[in-house]
């Protein structure tokens, strides 16, 4: 009995600990199923327990779809939400769920444009079909191992230097281009057939956006939340 009620404390000491603390939901990217080799594409480390709004609007991929994410055990749960319901207070429309450290196809928080308008990595998978090694992090995952990234960072404030205040990173491999169905009828895509990612020698983040090979447009995105009183920032990150 005594054995039993200290295992009791120890498991209701555990759980308040673990609850205590803001956890990130991290998608590394791969190009395959096996999450082998390097990895490229784009990834994302976001905060359970806040209602996200637009993933992937900051970088140019346009998603009006809403999400909550919240930790059980070592899984942790997805629910989407319709754009009309941006505080995620309603019955949510779809769910997923994820174990720590395994391969899984990214949830689609990019799913919207990529499966209207057939938007995909170039030389890699649509964007409703990439894969990700998931884990779970007591502080947010920025970029990815060995490589050049740019980070779209999303907070509650205009405090980026207090990582409590993160909703979301999205970090993208250096020179990614994503390429859009030409033939979309969507008025946000008919003009632009392809988006890349660059980071520049000043260590600034760029995108090119291409209405065809020849002719594209280069736009510097970097951003600094602290000194534009911003609830969001863009840079680029060496890893």
């Amino acid at each position: 009995m005594k054995i039993l009620l200290i295992f009791i404390y120890i498991t209701v000491y555990l759980f308040n600990s673990i609850s205590c603390q803001q956890l990130y939901a991290n998608f590394l990217p791969y190009q395959n199923s096996q999450c082998e080799n390097e990895s490229f594409g784009i990834g994302m480390s976001i905060a359970v327990g806040n209602c996200i709004n637009g993933i992937g609007s900051m970088a140019g991929i346009e998603n009006d779809l809403n999400w909550y994410l919240f930790i059980n055990a070592l899984r942790v749960g997805i629910k989407e939400f319709d754009p009309i319901d941006q505080d995620c207070s309603g019955n949510f429309t779809n769910f997923y769920s994820f174990k720590n450290s395994t391969c899984t196809i990214t949830p689609p928080f990019l799913g919207y444009i990529a499966s209207n308008y057939s938007a995909a990595v170039k030389g890699g998978l649509p964007l409703n079909q990439q894969y990700s090694r998931f884990f779970i992090t007591n502080q947010p995952y920025y970029g990815l191992p060995n490589s050049i990234t740019q980070v779209y960072s999303k907070y509650k404030n205009n405090n980026c230097s207090n990582t409590k205040n993160l909703l979301y990173s999205i970090f993208i491999s250096d020179s990614l281009e994503i390429q859009f169905n030409q033939n979309s009828t969507s008025p946000t895509t008919t003009t632009i057939s392809s988006i890349s990612y660059q980071c520049d020698s000043n260590n600034d983040a760029n995108q090119d956006i291409c209405k065809n090979q020849s002719s594209c447009n280069n736009i510097l995105v970097s951003t600094n939340c602290k000194e534009n009183n911003l609830k969001e920032e863009i840079y680029c990150k060496n890893n």
